[in-house]
């Protein structure tokens, strides 16, 4: 090689060579291989709609509720509200005011019961004088098989005599689940 910038010039034997020129362009070679998963196809034609699915559960909007203004109650126990209800699981709540008296000795108490069975109970504290009126709450859980009862039973005595249970409410609100 000669630099002819520098005044050298080529020999008989030699030939001149210019680095700019291009030649013919050659064939297209093959296509390399596809990368680990492949070109993405076509998108294809839609499907057939699928059947529709099963209803769900209708949710916690039903409720079922009792109001019993006064009931007398007395050492044996006294259905004061009561509610049927069907299949199911429920939340279940009452509540009233009882008056009874330090001078009874007996428990003064309302209880939740399911079919006549006991599944919440609330026992009144005894007052200091005589004429008390007491709030109860109670709430429970209940899950029936089948169709069955839900009662609120008190028994209050005053004294030698019963007792009141006022203002009774006795609701229950059927539930998806209990957990």
């Amino acid at each position: 090689m000669i630099d002819t910038g520098t005044g050298q010039s080529c020999q008989q034997n030699e030939n001149p060579l210019s680095w700019n020129q291009q030649g013919v362009k050659g064939a297209t070679g093959p296509q390399g291989p596809a990368g680990p998963q492949g070109p993405q196809g076509p998108q294809g034609p839609q499907g057939p709609q699928g059947p529709q699915g099963p209803q769900g559960p209708s949710g916690s909007s039903h409720a079922w509720s009792t109001y019993a203004g006064q009931t007398s109650a007395g050492v044996v126990p006294v259905t004061v509200a009561q509610l049927s209800l069907g299949a199911g699981d429920y939340v279940v709540r009452a509540s009233g005011t009882a008056a009874h008296s330090f001078n009874s000795d007996n428990d003064d108490e309302c209880e939740l019961q399911l079919n006549g069975t006991q599944f919440a109970k609330v026992e009144m504290l005894p007052s200091w004088d005589n004429a008390a009126r007491e709030p109860y709450s109670l709430v429970g859980t209940a899950s029936l098989t089948s169709a069955g009862t839900v009662s609120l039973v008190c028994s209050v005595e005053t004294g030698s005599t019963d007792g009141l249970v006022t203002n009774n409410y006795l609701v229950a609100s059927l539930v998806d689940a209990l957990n």
